[in-house]
């Protein structure tokens, strides 16, 4: 849903073909890093060290926690950073 709303802003946007082109990528990236993160989480059974309401009491080994934690940080980087050029785009 948040791809189909980048691609209705998408020709308003005032910005360089090479900022877009970041904009682009890291939209790509932090929506699939989304998908495949809480894909992996149910398939684990793990994730309740950075999704507590959602994990619940399903711990995974420390090194799906920590796979879980890399994918749901920098995706959380990638669509701050997504949000603020979006913003800056359309002024």
């Amino acid at each position: 849903m948040l791809l189909i709303l980048f691609g209705l802003v998408w020709p308003m946007l005032r910005l360089a073909s090479r900022t877009l082109k970041w904009e682009y990528g890291l939209a790509l990236f932090g929506t699939l890093t989304n998908w495949v993160t809480t894909l992996l989480v149910g398939i684990w059974g793990a994730g309740a060290e950075m999704m507590p309401l959602a994990g619940g009491d399903y711990i995974g080994l420390a090194w799906q926690e920590g796979i879980i934690k890399f994918g749901l940080l920098s995706l959380s980087v990638a669509m701050v950073i997504v949000s603020v050029i979006l913003v800056w785009g359309m002024r």
